[in-house]
């Protein structure tokens, strides 16, 4: 992904535009100017391949930001076209000068997609189906894109225009986890929408513009498909043509983000060569999560490496993951920041992500079934409500009104107690995905590593829109699918999310679950978390560690706690409440680990932004 940035009539500083893109120290950026449009773009990865386009005749540039996928026919096909540039980005610039400009909806992948005319004074952009890759916009008498706010925000105020901290959407980061769109961080920065075309015609007296959505997950109008065999067949399908595009020879080097649950090993076995993919696995103990994923990688005979975090991982890269993440959102899902050198040579990487909040009902409102009492691992759809998936926390009442209102405000035009909604009601939810709750990891990547998201093919978001939700509530479709790639080899790696085999049905699914829970009850365990055992742990047997318990052993944070920026510190306890001003870090750790992890995200943001308006106001 990296990072965009144009501008229309408002001349900048692209010297600052760069340093502000160059994220990491093997970053490369390019950047020009035409009459009144200037424009900037960052790369990690082979400048040959996803560096932009011109073509000189015409006078026509593409900047691409993120990853279109294609076909290996399709790329032989692009070798021989007569423009300057990076593969892809002449590919698109074929399509546009040659034909229908339409055809530019069909790209496929995660991306933003910018067309500069310089003769007709026109710019045309394309946001992804989903929002995978974010893109921002200001838009008054001047027009200025960038996938990066902060961006944004800077080259503005370097400008001598106004741009403001928006304390609503970090009241409701606080709440939530996320913030409602279009908000951003700033005022007068908004997010544009996924899956949309925007057009821009500029002249020194005017902008006219206009967009048009070309695809939206809730404009499905059915019927949904509900017969789980021919799911199953479809997923499949889908999931092997998207993973084999973003593996091809041509790309590289295969790097994969390896757990044991389900999603990142349908990418291992569904590669084109697996025993050419490089394996990375982030773990705090040797459990039966890191034991699966060495399992599975002799298995392919793929190399694996993994690493082991220390106890305060997260805390130790923190700065650095608000700083390239902008503050979205919280560092309990920066995962990624001890990874980034070790990344940077490691080609295409790829993750499980979004295969959740997709394919597996993540974003419906929903409950598990019970069994005297005690959460079985399935689910039952509920009467919708606020919250969903992460959760809220309570604020000072006068911001969570406020926060409120802006919720009631986007979802006003849903009834809630229809069926035929749930889909829309999905997609406000989700889109765009770059800013979900999780995004923080997902950003960090992007704009460090060459990242990209397999679940972003046009076929799995078609399937998406279609599946039935009762089908899709538990990912049971989706397990089959991953068997059905993975294939018997891999069968006895048992998805360590459920203890079950990938591809269970919903009753294999219980069964596992209730034997396990009889094994460890036998065996007096407890629940069997790592952390429960020895005072000093803090790992599960997941992927991800007990949060709450980083925070209690963390000795430096009470030192923290202690020298906060007061003028900080009083908005963010204003907004939190200030009871929880008198809280020590075990309070915290107890009370709601999650909230002191959103706390100290948007202040360590704030202290950032702080300095860096200093250091403005110095120049």
């Amino acid at each position: 992904m990296s990072d965009v940035f144009v501008s229309a009539k408002l001349n900048v500083d692209l010297e600052v535009v760069a340093e502000n893109m160059s994220w990491t120290i093997w970053t490369r950026v390019w950047k020009g100017e035409t009459g009144i449009f200037q424009w900037a773009i960052a790369r990690v990865d082979d400048p040959e391949l996803w560096g932009p386009a011109y073509d000189c005749e015409s006078r026509v540039r593409v900047l691409l930001n993120g990853r279109i996928a294609l076909e290996e026919n399709e790329w032989r096909q692009g070798e021989d076209l007569p423009y300057e540039g990076g593969l892809a980005s002449k590919i698109i610039l074929d399509r546009w000068l040659n034909g229908d400009k339409n055809k530019i909806d069909d790209f496929n992948g995660s991306f933003s997609i910018i067309i500069i005319d310089e003769k007709s004074q026109k710019i045309h952009i394309w946001s992804d189906r989903f929002g995978f890759i974010p893109l921002y916009s200001y838009e008054k008498r001047e027009v200025l894109f960038s996938s990066h706010p902060d961006i944004l925000s800077r080259v503005l105020r370097c400008s001598g225009m106004s741009c403001e901290i928006d304390k609503t959407t970090i009241a409701e980061f606080l709440r939530t986890g996320t913030a409602t769109h279009p908000y951003s961080y700033w005022k007068e920065i908004n997010q544009c929408d996924p899956g949309t075309n925007y057009s821009f015609t500029v002249s020194y007296n005017s902008i006219n513009c206009s967009k048009r959505q070309y695809w939206g997950l809730q404009n499905y109008k059915g019927p949904y498909l509900s017969d789980r065999k021919e799911i199953v067949s479809k997923l499949t399908h889908a999931l092997k043509s998207a993973i084999r595009k973003r593996t091809l020879p041509r790309l590289g080097k295969i790097s994969v983000l390896l757990s044991s649950g389900a999603d990142s090993r349908t990418i291992l076995f569904g590669a084109c060569n697996p025993e050419k993919v490089l394996c990375h696995t982030l773990f705090d103990e040797r459990n039966e999560e890191l034991l699966g994923s060495i399992a599975l990688a002799e298995l392919a005979n793929a190399e694996h490496k993994h690493h082991k975090r220390a106890v305060n991982y997260y805390f130790n890269h923190a700065s650095e993951a608000i700083r390239i993440s902008g503050g979205m959102w919280s560092i309990d899902s920066a995962h990624y920041g001890g990874l980034a050198t070790e990344l940077k040579n490691a080609g295409v990487v790829l993750t499980g992500c979004y295969a959740d909040y997709l394919l597996k009902g993540l974003a419906y409102s929903r409950t598990h079934v019970k069994i005297f009492g005690k959460n079985l691992p399935i689910y039952q759809l509920i009467k919708p409500e606020t919250e969903f998936y992460q959760p809220f926390s309570e604020i000072n009442p006068s911001w969570e009104n406020k926060v409120s209102q802006r919720s009631r405000k986007y979802f006003s035009s849903l009834d809630f107690d229809a069926e035929n909604t749930i889909a829309e009601r999905e997609y406000l939810r989700l889109a765009p995905l770059s800013r979900e709750p999780d995004s923080s990891g997902r950003l960090f990547l992007g704009r460090t590593v060459g990242h990209d998201f397999f679940m972003a093919d046009k076929d799995i978001l078609d399937l998406v829109a279609s599946i039935h939700p009762k089908q899709k509530l538990n990912g049971i479709p989706f397990g089959m699918a991953v068997n059905n790639i993975v294939g018997k080899k891999a069968k006895h790696i048992k998805n360590n999310n459920y203890g079950a085999p990938v591809g269970s049905s919903e009753l294999k699914r219980i069964f596992y679950f209730i034997a396990a829970s009889l094994k460890r009850k036998l065996h007096r365990e407890g629940s069997g978390q790592p952390f429960e055992k020895d005072p000093n742990s803090v790992a599960t047997v997941g992927s991800w560690p007990n949060y709450a318990r980083i925070i209690s052993l963390n000795k430096d944070l009470e030192l923290w706690l202690e020298n906060l920026d007061p003028a900080i510190a009083d908005f963010l306890f204003d907004v939190l409440g200030l009871e929880r001003s008198t809280w020590s870090m075990q309070d915290w750790a107890k009370r709601d680990s999650f909230l002191f992890l959103r706390f100290f995200t948007v202040y360590t943001w704030l202290e950032q932004r702080s300095a860096k308006m200093s250091a403005e106001k110095d120049i």
